[in-house]
């Protein structure tokens, strides 16, 4: 198993104005989340699902199968396939799966392997590729009807709506003015309505009006950072925390639309999910790959990653321009690899490939004509994978 230490730089968070609010109740993540690769070898993952007594459903999207992780055993078998290029889903009253198929253009509902259509057109005309999905508590289904799965010949509408789809199979337009809505998520108390739109990187609220209405829209948050990637896939804790998929990985926002952290998760990351028999776990879907989140106690405020088999030490100096050391403490012998990584995933440097015996180690990193920014450096020992950031002033 392989298991994945998250550490953000100081310099990064006062990049990002980090503010705590000690007024609000804390998120259910907090800073420094251990973060673990429960699953990869997929071919594009999205729409994490926790189901009570079930287990984690969640989307391979290109595999166009939907999968089950069991909470028993977390064993992982296809749950629904071919499942239209299913996206996001949620839980209908009833406990059967809405399901956004983006290949297909339509929303799904599954009732024991058998699926109906729900939502194909609107005003006669088709979806474009509906996204992802969340229920009100009142029984009607929210949501986002972005391009993704389509070009721009087959498009009909003319615009990329929120919807509304009413327990009685109603179908309503709520908002048609964001570029490419994707990830959707109520407020606690379902106040309010969020949506990430992707390209410009910012979430949307809207104020939730009787149940079939939208007003109010305004700039909730938007993710001041260059690197490649947009906002995507978002969930709520019950604090009113948002978790957005992002650059880097989750963005966590308070209600008071503050940054409070930012967790590093490789790959690109699409879209989150709280799940496990206590709600604790935030799931997280990347690329390939299927992440679990969970809080970590902290025991040291030193800014070194320090796990079972390694140690990486705080690089010095940091930020810097030229050349940084790279402390590493091998705690077992084995395969090492010590690599860097820009924020697109392409690797720019390999600092260490082969056997290594335990013991201490320091590597000098030289940007070599390397642009400002953030870099990841990557240190794989046998089966255990730790990542953390560097900074290039």
């Amino acid at each position: 198993m392989i298991r994945i230490q998250h550490y953000i730089l100081l310099g990064f968070q006062a990049a990002l104005c980090l503010n705590y609010n000690t007024t609000l109740a804390q998120p259910k993540i907090q800073n420094n989340a251990t973060v673990e690769q429960v699953a990869t070898g997929y071919k594009f993952l999205e729409g994490p699902l926790w189901i009570n007594g079930l287990g984690l459903l969640f989307s391979d999207i290109q595999g166009n199968t939907v999968y089950l992780r069991s909470a028993s055993t977390q064993a992982i078998t296809p749950y629904f396939t071919p499942s239209g290029g299913g996206n996001g889903s949620c839980l209908d009253p009833q406990g059967n799966l809405l399901l956004a198929q983006q290949n297909k253009r339509t929303v799904a509902r599954i009732v024991k392997g058998v699926e109906t259509t729900v939502a194909a057109t609107y005003e006669g005309k088709k979806l474009n590729s509906p996204n992802d999905i969340v229920l009100k508590s009142s029984g009607s289904a929210f949501f986002t009807d972005p391009p993704y799965g389509i070009n721009a010949s087959q498009e009909e509408l003319g615009y990329y709506g929120i919807f509304r789809l009413s327990a009685s199979g109603k179908l309503k337009v709520l908002d048609k003015t964001l570029k490419k809505p994707n990830g959707i998520a109520f407020s606690p108390d379902e106040s309010k309505l969020y949506v990430s739109n992707t390209e410009e990187k910012i979430i949307y609220s809207w104020d939730v009006v009787n149940d079939s209405t939208l007003s109010n829209k305004q700039v909730f948050f938007k993710m001041n950072y260059p690197a490649s990637g947009g906002a995507d896939g978002l969930t709520v804790d019950d604090k009113g925390y948002l978790y957005c998929s992002g650059p880097l990985g989750i963005w966590v926002i308070s209600p008071n639309k503050t940054i409070v952290d930012t967790i590093l998760v490789p790959g690109q990351v699409t879209n989150c999910a709280f799940g496990d028999a206590d709600g604790m776990s935030l799931y997280v879907t990347a690329g390939a790959s299927l992440y679990k989140v969970r809080n970590k106690t902290i025991t040291s405020a030193d800014e070194s990653v320090s796990v079972e088999a390694a140690t990486l030490g705080q690089n010095y100096p940091n930020p810097f321009h030229e050349t940084t050391m790279i402390p590493l403490e091998l705690k077992e012998s084995g395969h090492v690899r010590l690599e860097i990584k820009d924020m697109y995933g392409k690797q720019v440097a390999l600092l260490a490939e082969g056997s290594h015996t335990a013991g201490t180690y320091e590597y000098a990193w030289h940007r070599e004509g390397l642009g400002s920014g953030l870099y990841m450096l990557n240190l794989r020992i046998n089966s255990h994978l730790y990542t953390k950031l560097l900074m290039i002033d």
